[in-house]
């Protein structure tokens, strides 16, 4: 197999019997997922008593988009795949010595809470809420393993930290086997400072200039939540964003109905049904009145948000007062959070908080169009409160 250094660092760590786990961070195109999906192949054929190995990310599609497809192509390319090792139901690849490498996103419980395992590898672990990780590690015999692009600080940062843990940062620099072309591409990005701290130096990403600078990533939307849609229409350039939408005292969760090119208005409504939510309050972009009439047609309980001069500023603000949470799986909320910004004044050197980019906000109008609906419903004022405190 070509190797990099990466992989030879995840060697140099696996074969140290006091090192327990490790944490693999880079910017992009730098090996880490590759270099870990070779050194676990290699571990299960070699391995004389047959291993479990999990390789795991938050969603089975983000799965098989992703090292599933990584996993197969390196095999292909070694002319080692086995397509009678590989059941596509149980998502296994078998070895002759009897180990398994299975592949599975985190929304499967029966697989987070179920039976131990070896190995454990975390894909995008940034996608994935620590008590999931915690779940799935206590269960986990040998080692813990996981990748990620340091968007932010997470977790993952300061689990794998002290006595048998190991941190290997790698950069595109580190892939020998990059093509000029992969090289000019990346380095054309060095003038977006924070882009390319993350993904050209693999650097932990600073919040500076960030709309919504903190969150964090729940495994499930609670039960008792007050809660409705929002919807920001796009078509074949923009995505077309449905959030569900809840708070419950100063936490608000939001979760990814849908997040997609391409939708019609036909297929919209098809969504909100397929998934039992056509009965329930949708807030839709008021710029779409045509379409909110087609679907309030369809049978889908859908209205127009209410928008006026700095509204956007305004439901931003609204947003803020909470502190938001996002339901693992929902990567275009998270991927919109982690890059929907203000302004930045070239004059000043600062950043605007009185406007935002047009960038990177589809989900996050979603997001603002149901917030400012329910608080006009539900007021969540101080009195509320109050009253929920003489209660609790």
């Amino acid at each position: 197999m070509k190797t990099t250094y990466v992989f030879d660092r995840l060697l140099e760590a696996t074969v140290n019997p006091v090192i327990r786990g490790v944490s693999s961070r880079g910017g992009t195109r730098s090996s880490k997922t590759w270099s870990m999906l070779q050194l676990l192949y290699l571990i299960a054929e070699q391995s004389e008593a047959p291993l479990l190995i999990s390789c795991v990310t938050d969603t089975m599609p983000g799965v098989k988009r992703g090292m599933f497809r990584d996993f197969k192509r390196m095999l292909q390319d070694e002319g080692l795949w086995n397509g009678k090792a590989m059941n596509l139901t149980e998502m296994t690849y078998t070895f002759p010595n009897g180990s398994q490498i299975e592949f599975f996103g985190c929304e499967n419980a029966a697989k987070v809470f179920g039976p131990a395992r070896d190995i454990l590898f975390v894909n995008e672990a940034q996608r994935v809420p620590k008590e999931v990780f915690r779940q799935m590690a206590v269960r986990t015999r040998l080692m813990l393993y996981v990748d990620f692009n340091p968007v932010k600080k997470f977790w993952a940062h300061d689990y794998f930290k002290g006595p048998g843990m190991v941190e290997i940062v790698s950069t595109y620099k580190d892939n020998p086997y990059l093509t000029p072309e992969q090289i000019e591409e990346i380095e054309r990005n060095k003038a977006d400072e924070n882009w390319w701290r993350i993904f050209g130096l693999g650097e932990t990403g600073g919040t500076e200039g960030l709309v919504y600078p903190e969150y964090d990533i729940v495994p499930e939307f609670p039960a008792n939540c007050k809660w409705c849609l929002g919807l920001d229409f796009g078509f074949s350039g923009d995505p077309t964003a449905i959030v569900k939408v809840g708070f419950d005292k100063d936490d608000l969760y939001v979760q990814e109905i849908a997040y997609s090119t391409g939708l019609l208005n036909w297929d919209i409504a098809n969504v909100l049904r397929k998934n039992g939510l056509h009965k329930v309050t949708t807030i839709a972009d008021n710029q779409e009145a045509k379409s909110i009439a087609e679907i309030s047609r369809l049978g889908c309980r859908i209205f127009p948000c209410i928008k006026g001069k700095g509204s956007i500023m305004a439901g931003i603000s609204q947003v803020k007062q909470f502190k938001m949470h996002i339901v693992q799986g929902s990567r275009g909320i998270q991927d919109e959070a982690d890059n929907y910004s203000y302004v930045f004044d070239k004059m000043t050197g600062l950043y605007d908080t009185n406007e935002a980019v047009d960038e990177n906000n589809h989900a996050m109008d979603a997001i603002r169009y149901a917030t400012e609906f329910l608080i006009a419903k539900y007021r969540p004022g101080k009195k509320q409160r109050k009253d929920e405190e003489k209660r609790n």
